[in-house]
């Protein structure tokens, strides 16, 4: 189910404190304008009652969607860090809740949920859109690796990623650069065609064996470091 808690939050422009809600877990099947919330950009973003400053706060949280296969574990992006211990953490959460402790009837309803740890409310939009549309978030971690290995190599220096910002009508993945200075020309996107997306997709099984991070834990993210835990 999901939780809300009042937390007393401070504007990091005038110092004016408020009380607002908060969430400590966010289930879509029960409440869908977490899910609106997350693909908009509006998640924890609030507007100062008294200087009108809008700021967003991070916050841990367990967001669920069981009926896309989403159980994702939230957590602040100061974190990043402590990847090894939060992924062993939510694989146990998992297990309790979706996995083999889970009663027999929940297991069955929900086969293909997957456990996934994230940092900061962008990874968690991604995932959303990607499972969304029915694609492998391991294989989409390829598929912008291969795209980077493209980028020449002074532009690929100051480019630290690619974020899946929407999947078009035909497959193909639109994604945007992080950092860097127009690596891609004029273009402020890049696209991973249909095709490709396909391919890559049905050598899955090859691209576990060539990139284990990505395939091995929760944390599916490129420069993930190998997890205990399983996909």
């Amino acid at each position: 189910m999901s939780t809300t808690h009042p937390v007393t939050l401070h504007c990091p422009s005038c110092e004016a404190s408020q009380r607002v809600l908060m969430p400590e877990s966010a289930n879509v099947q029960r409440s869908p304008s977490w899910r609106t919330q997350v693909l908009d950009g509006t998640l924890n973003r609030f507007a100062c009652e008294a200087c009108g400053a809008v700021f967003v706060v991070e916050r841990d949280l367990l967001y669920t969607d069981l009926d896309r296969g989403v159980f994702i574990g939230v957590f602040a992006r100061a974190r990043r860090g402590e990847v090894a211990e939060l992924s062993e953490t939510i694989r146990r959460t998992f297990e309790e809740v979706v996995g083999t402790e889970a009663p027999r009837a929940v297991r069955e309803s929900f086969p293909e949920t997957r456990p996934r740890v994230v940092f900061g409310y962008a990874e968690l939009r991604e995932k959303v859109v990607c499972f969304d549309h029915g694609l492998d978030d391991r294989v989409v971690e390829a598929i912008k690796l291969a795209l980077l290995e493209g980028i020449p190599g002074a532009a690929a220096a100051r480019v630290s990623g690619l974020v899946l910002v929407e999947v078009q009508e035909d497959g193909g993945l639109v994604l945007a650069p992080v950092g860097g200075d127009r690596p891609f020309g004029d273009r402020p996107f890049v696209v991973a065609p249909p095709a490709m997306v396909a391919e890559m997709h049905a050598r899955a099984e090859h691209l576990a064996v060539l990139l284990p991070s990505l395939f091995n834990g929760p944390y599916v993210n490129l420069g993930s470091p190998p997890s205990p835990s399983s996909a």
